[in-house]
């Protein structure tokens, strides 16, 4: 058997608490205002020996309806509900609300309890059992188990512990085994000597002594102290099981009842979250787009609001797709189920699955937005992937992918070969040790547009050699991170499809700056300008008037005389004839062989150039490691 949890619900006053303690010894009444008054105000927890010697956890949840909100955060994690109704009053409205509760968070087991069966007679009882079928036979529960029971004179008790016990031995808790852990509080509380503790069902996962925990919603960590399970201290404990832990590294003041402890940098907090929902039929009212709600998952309620994500509005007895935006983050998990109740008066309306956990906001007339939709309701891995894929264009490793799938990356190594194998995406090296892949139709559609915006590029500067690819990154790729992105170009180039020059240009294969008559004679007439001006050389701004040169054209054939070495820049706006910078070089070296140290004064009157000039030139030679400055001198360095 794995490790499981039984919850009770049911209408005020018909006999929760009565029934655990007869089944466990245990009053879970444990506040003093609730022994006063009679009534469960709070969750309480205790521990099930069934016949076959397996021990199983037992929430009882309050039946008011003020504390419904205490019920929801009971009931989020049980595996089966003990439905009590008492045989003096019958099916009640928190009965009935208890039960919608039950069938929207789809608890997989449910066994119906009619309380207090020493207070009616045979012909009450079989009208209650009446009622009881009637409220069954419309839900997935037709089938469920009804057993009369008195807590006071142990009439069917043992029966009730025989069929738990049938029950839970055909159960499995295999789902949660994944590959984070998450535990949603439900209770906080300091016992000195200890520190904080904190309790609550363990929905995934395992948690161990010594784990490092986080809550993601408030970016706060602490360790595991301490971990018991039913009042006993475990080494670790599993996924179903009721836990107590003690933290150590955070105060209790800083945790409470809705927060959710997990594996650290796994889950991530939202407030937008895509949802299948039902509104129940008996709704008192359609639902519309921007209606304020209450929205309850597991431990935590929040407000916010719904949006229609079709027709609206939404029709009591009815289904749709959902976008709910909520006030406060929330931290949920695909294919969590919740819980809607209406914001004022406050009642169950409906609630649903959620189907993307960290949604995007829609636009009114998005283009397969139901496709995408049904998908992430219905769809498989595989089709989930290659959504995720194609949605987030971006690349995926192993573990992000298992992040958003929310399974061990174990199984996304055999999903993703599959998929590699079928050729449905691209992995691509980044030099790392991690595997990143994109979807083929993405990575299409990326080298189109990277080919298309060269070509656009080189049709207006015709004589670069290409496109400079962090010009390239600004856009469709801007998601993409540095090392990403140069996988991405040098896969490209791998592949054929692009040539990289000088390592930052990107251009067709085998291509060549296309120089046309106008500019071929332009670059000659920039040409011969210098080297006509000798030492006397010209500001680039001078050159461009003289030669009537616009800015675009004049700036393409700057660029193109540097790459191609007939230009060197000295300084801002002075260029030099790279034979007239060989041959200065050349008689600097000489100067150095009869002489030590060099002015800029000596230098200017050899070379025959204005001190505007030489100053340049000097400081080039020294960047370049043939000169070093020292004071108002210079050395030579240079290799000889």
């Amino acid at each position: 058997m794995s490790h499981l949890v039984i919850g009770t619900a049911g209408h005020i006053d018909h006999g929760k608490t009565t029934l655990v303690k007869a089944l466990t010894g245990t009053d879970t009444d444990r506040l003093k205002e609730e022994k006063e008054r009679g009534i469960t105000i709070e969750l309480g927890f205790a521990h099930l020996a069934l016949p076959s010697g397996c021990t199983v956890g037992l929430i009882d949840v309050p039946g008011h309806e003020r504390f419904i909100k205490n019920m929801l955060s009971g009931v989020a994690g049980i595996d089966i509900a003990l439905l009590v109704i008492a045989s003096d009053e019958g099916i009640m409205p928190q009965t009935r609300e208890h039960f919608d509760i039950l069938c929207l968070l789809g608890i997989r087991e449910l066994i119906v309890v009619i309380s207090k069966a020493e207070m009616a007679d045979r012909d009450i009882l079989d009208l209650v059992r009446e009622d009881v079928n009637g409220l069954l036979s419309c839900s997935s529960y037709a089938d469920a188990p009804v057993l009369e029971v008195s807590a006071l004179t142990g009439q069917g008790i043992s029966q009730l512990l025989g069929l738990l016990d049938q029950v839970t031995r055909g159960m499995k808790t295999a789902s949660r085994q994944m590959a984070f852990t998450r535990l949603p509080v439900d209770r906080v509380f300091t016992l000195p000597g200890f520190g904080t503790i904190t309790t609550g069902t363990l929905f995934n996962g395992t948690v161990a002594v010594g784990d490092i925990l986080e809550i993601p919603a408030k970016k706060s960590r602490a360790r595991v102290r301490n971990v018991q399970v039913h009042n006993v201290s475990v080494p670790q404990a599993v996924a179903g099981q009721r836990v107590a832990m003690n933290l150590a590294g955070i105060a209790t003041q800083e945790i409470e009842r809705g927060d959710v402890l997990a594996t650290p940098d796994w889950l991530i907090p939202t407030t937008r979250l895509d949802v299948s929902f039902h509104l129940l039929k008996h709704a008192v009212k359609e639902l519309t787009s921007q209606t304020r709600i209450r929205f309850q998952q597991g431990t935590k309620e929040t407000l916010g609001r719904v949006y229609l994500l079709g027709p609206s509005p939404l029709a009591p007895g009815q289904d749709a797709f959902l976008q709910i935006v909520l006030e406060e983050p929330a931290v949920v998990v695909r294919g969590d189920n919740f819980i809607v109740r209406s914001y004022s008066p406050v009642h169950t309306i409906g609630g649903g699955r959620i189907i993307e956990p960290v949604a995007r906001k829609h636009k009114k007339k998005e283009i397969n937005l139901r496709q995408e939709l049904e998908i992430k309701a219905a769809g498989s891995r595989r089709e989930l992937t290659l959504l995720y894929l194609q949605k987030e264009r971006r690349f995926a490793t192993e573990a992000s992918l298992a992040r958003y799938l929310g399974v061990a990356e174990e199984e996304t190594i055999f999903l993703l070969k599959e998929l590699l194998e079928s050729g449905s995406v691209v992995q691509i090296q980044t030099g790392d040790q991690e595997k990143r892949v994109i979807s083929s139709d993405v990575l299409k559609g990326w080298r189109e547009l990277a080919n298309q915006r060269v070509w656009e590029h080189l049709e207006q500067y015709p004589l670069e050699p290409g496109l400079n690819k962090e010009t390239l990154r600004v856009g469709p790729f801007a998601g993409l991170t540095g090392k990403e992105f140069n996988a991405l170009i040098s896969y490209w180039v791998q592949q054929g499809q692009f040539d990289l020059r000088e390592g930052q240009y990107i251009c067709p294969i085998g291509h060549q700056p296309r120089i046309g008559d106008f500019l071929s004679e332009k670059i000659r007439a920039v040409e011969k300008r210098y080297e006509a001006a000798q030492w006397q050389i010209p500001g680039w701004e001078p050159v461009k008037k003289d030669l009537r040169l616009e800015d675009k054209k004049a700036d393409q054939i700057l660029q193109y005389l540097i790459r191609n070495k007939h230009l060197v820049l000295l300084s801002e706006d002075l260029y030099i004839n790279r034979e007239l910078l060989q041959q200065g070089i050349r008689k600097i070296k000489e100067w150095f062989a009869g002489q030590p140290e060099l002015t800029v004064a000596q230098a200017r009157d050899f070379l025959g150039a204005s001190r505007k000039i030489t100053v340049p030139f000097l400081e080039y030679l020294d960047k370049h490691k043939y000169t070093l400055r020292s004071g108002d001198v210079r050395k030579w360095i240079g290799k000889e």
